[in-house]
């Protein structure tokens, strides 16, 4: 057994005490460095401009670096809450609603650190549609009623707004827009054979508050309906045979290839069954 001297027994105590101090001081630090994560260093969103029409919510999402930043704590500002209200709010980012037509900035700013901000430009427009979608070409039957679906994009505009803004009269009877439960249709009815364009249009507002009226043709075809779409009754004249459309009064020159059936109902009247 090893005689120590009470001096240097001291001593070890001493430097056993201080490395002991030590480790624990390490851990502390450690302890508080993994407490305190890193310090943020920007903010930025993800979209610099947006583009919105009235009545729509969007979000405007935000980045954080470094991703795993302690205090991702921000806060939101809007330059105009007439054009621009804030919903809902989160470090990820923020949902907004556009009131009214015009132009805002939306900013975010770190709360560790107010020198760290980033702003997204808001362009509000009028919602009206910024697109007319709907077929570019529809055949229709003479004294038949067509139909034609009709939307705007984006899908939230007012189709109230959408009009007919020229057909020809001649060859249309009426071309109007019936508007429910949230969809369009344009109707009319063909008077004659031929072919015309239907004009639809609706006005966009800009931001500036210039008026841009944004239109879409439709090219409508109408011709009678085939012979074996419409009863009908044939007549021979000069042994030529034609077929006339009950519904409208006008003939036809029977050709090749039918299978006609004949009702007599005198010497030159007969009804044709196909």
């Amino acid at each position: 057994m090893i005689n120590l001297s009470p001096k240097l027994k001291v001593l070890i105590a001493v430097a056993t005490i201080l490395v002991v101090a030590i480790i624990v001081a390490v851990v502390v630090v450690v302890v508080v460095q993994k407490n305190k994560g890193a310090k943020i260093q920007s903010i930025s969103f993800v979209d610099a401009t947006k583009q919105m029409y009235v009545g729509d919510e969007a979000t405007l999402s935000i980045v954080i670096d470094p991703q795993d930043a302690k205090n991702k704590q921000v806060t939101f500002f809007t330059g105009d809450s007439s054009i621009v209200e804030l919903v809902s709010v989160s470090e990820n980012g923020v949902v907004v609603r556009a009131l009214k037509i015009g132009e805002t900035v939306v900013s975010v700013q770190s709360n560790a650190n107010k020198k760290i901000v980033d702003s997204c430009t808001v362009v509000v427009r009028d919602n009206v549609g910024k697109e007319i979608v709907c077929a570019e070409k529809s055949n229709s039957i003479v004294g038949q009623q067509k139909v034609e679906n009709v939307s705007l994009n984006p899908l939230s505009a007012n189709l109230n707004k959408l009009v007919v803004k020229d057909f020809d009269e001649n060859h249309l009877e009426f071309a109007k827009i019936e508007v429910e439960n949230g969809s369009a249709k344009l109707v009319y009815k063909p008077l004659k054979e031929g072919v015309s364009q239907v004009v639809l249009a609706v006005m966009v507002e800009t931001s500036s508050g210039e008026q841009i009226a944004h239109t879409h043709s439709i090219l409508v075809s109408s011709t009678y309906a085939s012979i074996s779409e419409l009863s009908f009754k044939a007549r021979s004249n000069n042994y030529t045979t034609y077929v006339s459309d009950v519904q409208t009064g006008n003939d036809f020159v029977l050709s090749s290839g039918y299978d006609l059936y004949f009702d007599f109902f005198g010497d030159s009247s007969f009804e044709a069954r196909l």
